[in-house]
């Protein structure tokens, strides 16, 4: 056991994150408006279901359609990113906000400087990722 573990604890962090790229089907390319889609993603943990999961997500700056694949909870750690929903005004997130978004919510998601991110998500059934 590391010093970063004790039974039922482990702390995580960015510097052992094992990132990979992010390789899902989302965004498709069609829902590209700017940018290079540069994700990379690490999974810190799964639930023997396979229905929640938290994790940490980096991006570069890119502008995209998004159209909310899971039930998520995003903490943003750096940078700054925004969400413009249909019909209404950019939420804009800085470091130490978070956003709470459901599965089919619809936005402008904006990376406006590399981001870095904590996630959770809670499904009804398991996540495919």
């Amino acid at each position: 056991m590391s010093a970063t573990e004790a039974p039922g604890l482990r702390k995580l962090n960015r510097s052992i994150a094992a990132f990979e790229r992010w390789a899902p089907d989302v965004p498709r390319p069609e829902d590209v408006i700017a940018g290079e889609v540069d994700m990379q993603i690490s999974v810190f943990w799964r639930s023997a279901d396979g229905r929640n999961a938290t994790g940490m997500w980096t991006c570069q700056p890119m502008t995209i359609h998004l159209d909310q694949p899971f039930q998520e909870t995003l903490l943003l750690v750096e940078g700054h990113v925004s969400y413009t929903p249909e019909a209404g005004e950019p939420i804009h997130l800085h470091p130490g906000d978070a956003i709470v978004m459901e599965r089919g919510a619809k936005a402008i998601f904006q990376v406006h400087e590399p981001a870095l991110t904590f996630w959770s998500i809670d499904e009804t059934e398991p996540i495919a990722f």
